[in-house]
């Protein structure tokens, strides 16, 4: 305990499987005297980061760049030291930039440690692609479409996943979906609910871009149609989520429907 409080502060007593599963991830392969010797190296190096920035002031200076680079490639070779290369590939696994956005995309997926891992090779050989998109399922209705080098990826994933955990991939990485997940989070709402809600959300989209690309409606005709789809969409929304959830939710990620109703109002205004 207490040297999980060392390295967790305040939140080491987390007993959820998720805290546990993230804390066996970042320290779970070291002994216990290799993780205070690397827990003091790391806070070494920080601090002489620290200092490096404090000499900036805030203006970052070639020098200031090249110091900060040489500090990276030193601390690089001392972990090298300490650590075995099945060590280190552990350590980048849990603790990179990459490591970081992985854990951030998939928290509603929640992978098992052979998932994890599977999905970091992915993301770490596909170079940038992988190391920005890796946790991004089907993009949303009315998003850009995705580039070659992301569905080539998306592939090798379902393939490693399989079906079943293929589908839960897809579905739960998708930006929309955290949205909902990270606010149902807060007040305890089952994975059924943001599920149904995502899909409701995703449906009203689609019939909402149906009637902005339909050329034949008149303007006042499409206007009415999308205050009425988002009219639906907040009463279901409110439905499957709660009051309470809904306005939270609309607070932080429903600008979509207002946006809607913008357009509605715009089209109303112009004709057009």
């Amino acid at each position: 305990d207490l040297m999980m409080k060392q390295l967790l502060g305040e939140d080491y007593r987390a007993s959820d499987d998720w805290s546990k599963m993230l804390f066996e991830r970042q320290y779970g392969y070291l002994p216990a005297e290799k993780v205070n010797r690397l827990t003091s190296l790391l806070d070494d190096y920080q601090d002489i980061q620290k200092s490096v920035f404090d000499m900036t002031r805030g203006a970052m200076t070639a020098e200031a760049r090249a110091k900060l680079e040489l500090i990276k490639q030193e601390r690089r070779a001392d972990l090298a030291t300490l650590l075995t290369p099945e060590e280190l590939e552990a350590f980048d696994m849990h603790t990179s930039a990459t490591a970081n956005r992985l854990r951030y995309q998939l928290e509603a997926f929640q992978p098992t440690e052979e998932e994890y891992q599977t999905l970091y090779r992915l993301a770490d050989s596909a170079g940038p692609v992988g190391q920005t998109r890796i946790g991004i399922g089907p993009f949303s209705v009315g998003s850009s479409p995705p580039q070659p080098e992301h569905t080539e990826l998306q592939k090798r994933i379902e393939t490693a996943l399989g079906p079943e955990r293929a589908a839960a991939y897809q579905l739960k990485t998708n930006p929309e979906y955290l949205q909902l997940h990270r606010v149902a989070e807060q007040f305890d709402l089952p994975d059924t609910a943001v599920t149904a809600a995502y899909q409701t959300a995703q449906s009203i989209r689609q019939r909402a871009q149906a009637v902005l690309k339909n050329p034949t409606l008149p303007a006042a005709t499409k206007a009415d149609q999308l205050i009425a789809i988002t009219n639906e969409a907040e009463a279901q929304l409110q439905a499957q989520l709660g009051a309470q959830v809904y306005e939270t939710y609309q607070a932080r990620s429903g600008q979509w429907l207002k946006n809607y109703q913008n357009q509605a109002e715009t089209i109303r205004q112009t004709g057009k």
